[in-house]
């Protein structure tokens, strides 16, 4: 176990106390951002459900909250594994344009951002806070 300097405690097991949050926030947008859709959008041109939402939104809510929870706690392979968990329940809507791929794209997604944000996050310690 790795002691945190911050806090003075030693991180759980893969860091899943410390990304409760991300994690809970990243499947609250997978899994409710679905059923707005089908509310708001037009049942005759499906924009929102067939272009918005696999194109746009799903993959720049698993880039943000990766970078996010990558810069607080580093890595943690826990934040990919729950965005594509996450995805896969909206599989299960009628008439819907996805696929199980998707929710691997989107588990990239997530180690993308997380990537990025641990990097950040190394960068800083290593150079400072002022760069």
């Amino acid at each position: 176990m790795v002691n945190t300097q911050k806090e003075g405690r030693k991180r759980s097991l893969l860091g899943w106390r410390e990304n409760l949050p991300h994690i809970l926030l990243l499947c609250a947008l997978f899994l409710l951002l679905r059923p707005l859709a089908e509310v708001l959008d037009d049942y005759a041109v499906p924009l929102l459900r067939a272009l918005v939402l696999p194109v746009l939104a799903y993959p720049f809510t698993a880039v943000g909250v990766g970078i996010a929870a990558g810069e607080k706690n580093g890595f943690c392979p826990l934040v990919p594994l729950a965005a594509g968990l996450a995805f896969l329940p909206n599989l299960l809507w009628p008439n819907v344009p996805y696929d199980w791929r998707q929710a691997v794209a989107y588990a990239g997604c997530a180690l993308l951002g997380e990537a990025v944000g641990a990097a950040w996050r190394w960068a800083r310690r290593k150079w400072g806070a002022d760069g």
